[in-house]
Order: structure tokens, then sequence, then C-alpha cells
């Protein structure tokens, strides 16, 4: 099961290869079928520190525009067109080429570096992976 960490512009989900994969399996899924969003529950009566909120669940939303990240209540939604969507799932840490690295690793999945898939709306995603 993953943990999210929220505080105003960046968000953070934290999870191993295996919850990611889940949710990589889930947003292929979506961007390529009928279905336009399902819903997945996180950890939750963790410390979120040094963020401001630990979020309870995960939306995936397919609409027609680029990759938007925003909190509703104590979720998180990720929404984006199909296209953007199957970007989003490739670049989540589930890969077993990392299975065997020393240091943690971490993700930064922003407008920054993906300007024309990622809105300028949305928070920054950060995706941490956890043995």
């Amino acid at each position: 099961m993953i943990r999210i960490r929220y505080s105003p512009g960046e968000v953070e989900l934290e999870g191993t290869q295996i919850s990611y994969l889940a949710i990589r399996n889930q947003i292929i899924r979506i961007a390529n079928s009928d279905e336009i969003g399902a819903s997945l529950e996180s950890e939750s009566g963790f410390d979120p520190a040094p963020y401001g909120q630990a979020l309870i669940g995960l939306d995936i939303v397919k609409n027609k525009g680029p990759i938007l990240a925003i909190t509703k209540g104590d979720r998180l939604e990720i929404s984006g067109s199909p296209e953007f969507l199957l970007v989003l799932a490739s670049n989540l840490p589930w890969e077993n080429t990392l299975r065997n690295l020393a240091e943690p690793y971490h993700i930064h999945f922003d407008a920054a570096g993906w300007p024309n898939e990622i809105s300028v709306n949305s928070a920054e995603m950060v995706f941490s992976l956890t043995r």
C-alpha cells in the first residue's frame, strides 16, 4: 500500500515496486478502456512530516487534458488524457532493475520537466521507492 503526503504545491507518493506496479496497471487499464477512472486506498495514520497532510486515497480520472494532480479533501486526484496517463504510468518506479539500488530512489514528475504533458496548475509529484 502506498503512502501519500501533501503540502501545497507538492505531493509525494511512497511505496514499494509492487505498489507502483499495481498503480501502473490501473492507469494503463483506464487509459486503454472505456473506464473513466478508478479509486485506490492508501495507508493512513502515519506522520506525514515533512509534508503537512497525509492523504487517504488516490483517484485516477481520464479526461482530455494534460496531467493534473490536485487534492480533493483528503484524497489525491490525478487526471489526464489517455496519452498523458500512459506517460505517467511509464514514469512510476516499478521496474525490477531498481530492486538492487543501494541508495534511496525517488523521481520528480512535474511541469518543469514535462511541460507538454503536465499542467502548470498541477502539484509537483514525487515518487519515492521503498524496499
